[in-house]
């Protein structure tokens, strides 16, 4: 988690934080201070995207964090049951719609089929 923490320069299009180990995921990934350090790191227009174990509650600090330091929260359940959370500094206003239809052709840069979780993409509304 080095390459987050400041004064890392470096910027990025997309960071993917899969931090669990055999046992369990990793508490720094769910901190203020780390999502804090990601969303410094992104690109105008760059995504961090968490794969977490469930949905975030609404009393916790990870939901608060997100909603804090990001304009725009979405996420989707994986037929695995982890939650995968997509968060952006920038306040995208496109109908999910939208949303879905440009996450599924995001496969293609990856070479892997995005369609499933795609269709299943929500906003993590903050409350």
């Amino acid at each position: 988690m080095d390459f987050v923490r400041p004064p890392a320069e470096t910027r990025y299009d997309l960071i993917f934080s899969d931090l669990y180990s055999a046992f369990a995921m990793d508490p720094q990934q769910g901190t203020q201070t780390f999502l804090e350090n990601c969303a410094a790191r992104l690109n105008d227009g760059g995504w961090l995207v968490l794969n977490y174990h469930d949905l975030p509650d609404e009393n916790s600090l990870l939901y608060h964090s997100l909603h804090r330091i990001f304009g725009t929260v979405l996420f989707c359940v994986a037929p695995s049951g982890n939650v995968i959370i997509y968060a952006t500094p920038a306040q995208v206003t496109l109908p999910l719609s939208t949303l879905r239809t440009l996450a599924a052709g995001s496969g293609e840069l990856f070479n892997c089929e995005l369609g499933y979780l795609s269709r299943k993409i929500e906003r993590l509304h903050f409350r």
